[in-house]
């Protein structure tokens, strides 16, 4: 509600066509995700982290697993777990600073939300590679809600089952409207889950059009 944005590009994670592979500068990677927290805090507290970086993309040396190249595994890898790992990281860092800890009296300290997929839950041919990183996004969400959630810090692993119908994708597929995941509807249950009462906090969900088969 109100509010401005301030967008933050991270050169790290190239954009590439189609959603082909590209090669990843993880050092640059962690020192962008840093610059970026750094910038939040400059313009005010940080109170909601969401995750969404975490593409899925047909095998390019073909569909049998017996042909993927570790360099595949390893770019899937980067760019939904370890960008994960480290916005994860960084939130907790200056979210429950560590002079602030004792939680007794409950305090709110925010919400970090990480964008799962049905993969983390259940894997499928060809996308081996998607599955295995976004199953570890699943898992550091269930780390980090169990060490910070005493703290005041709700850590929430949404599971998008469908297509999100954003620019990208509408640029490359043709979705019909309600068969895909409105960008804005998914960021209204965002906004709900950061606003539920601290007795009655939600830690994994999940969201699909009413169409999409499960």
């Amino acid at each position: 509600e109100g509010g401005s944005c301030t967008v933050f590009q991270l050169s790290s994670i190239s954009a590439s066509d189609a959603f082909s592979t590209s090669e990843i500068d993880r050092e640059k990677m962690e020192n962008e995700v840093i610059k970026a927290f750094d910038l939040a805090e400059s313009l005010g507290s940080v109170r909601l982290v969401v995750q969404n970086q975490g593409p899925n993309m047909f095998p390019p040396t073909g569909m049998d697993m017996r042909d993927m190249e570790v360099s595949f595994v390893q770019f899937m890898w980067d760019v939904n777990m370890l960008i994960s790992f480290l916005v994860g990281r960084e939130a907790a860092r200056r979210m429950i600073p560590e002079d602030e800890e004792d939680n007794e009296d409950f305090k709110s300290r925010g919400t970090v939300l990480f964008t799962g997929a049905t993969g983390s839950i259940r894997g499928k041919p060809p996308f081996v590679a998607f599955a295995q990183a976004k199953a570890g996004v699943r898992m550091l969400a269930q780390s980090m809600a169990r060490e910070y959630g005493p703290k005041g810090l709700h850590v929430v692993h949404l599971i998008v089952d469908g297509v999100v119908n954003g620019n990208r994708v509408n640029s490359l597929l043709e979705v019909e409207d309600l068969k895909g995941v409105n960008v804005d509807a998914y960021a209204n249950q965002v906004v709900s889950l950061h606003k539920q009462h601290p007795s009655a906090w939600s830690h994994e969900t999940e969201l699909r059009p009413y169409a999409e088969t499960w």
